[in-house]
Formats: structure tokens, sequence, C-alpha cells
């Protein structure tokens, strides 16, 4: 047999408390920049990642990689860190 029951605001058969706690080296807000990061991510902004590959085995040949990844100058080249 089943019985109904009414929850009482006021004093609630269960009450729940969440005591988790952050992660070892988490912060408590994200900076800035982690927000600004985050509505791009939500506004789905183009984003690429590019991966080197090839026989570049001095500055010069990266320096290459760079600009012809950069287009002459054409497009902008931002790392991780901005």
């Amino acid at each position: 047999m089943k019985h109904a029951f009414r929850i009482d605001e006021r004093n609630p058969a269960l009450d729940l408390v969440s005591y988790g706690r952050r992660g070892a080296g988490r912060p408590e807000s994200f900076t800035h920049d982690q927000i600004a990061q985050i509505a791009r991510t939500v506004r789905g902004a183009p984003e690429v990642m590019v991966k080197v590959s090839g026989g570049a085995n001095t500055t010069e040949g990266v320096a290459a990689h760079f600009r012809y990844i950069g287009r002459r100058g054409e497009l902008e080249i931002e790392t991780d860190d901005g």
C-alpha cells in the first residue's frame, strides 16, 4: 500500500548540505582571462590548434613555420598565454 506524504518546507525531512571541498590547487574563482576564454568558447569563437611538424632543426626553420602559419603577417598568432 502506498502512502502519500507532505513535505513541510519549515521542517524538511531531508536537509541537503554540500560539504564538498575544492581540489588541491584549484582557485576559489576564475580570473578575468579565464572568464573571457569561457565566454569565447560558449559563443563558438573559431579557434585552431597547429602542430608544427617537419624537419625544422634551427630557429630559422621554426621561424619559417610561423611565417607560413601566419600567412606572412596576415593572420594573428597567439599562444595560450595571450
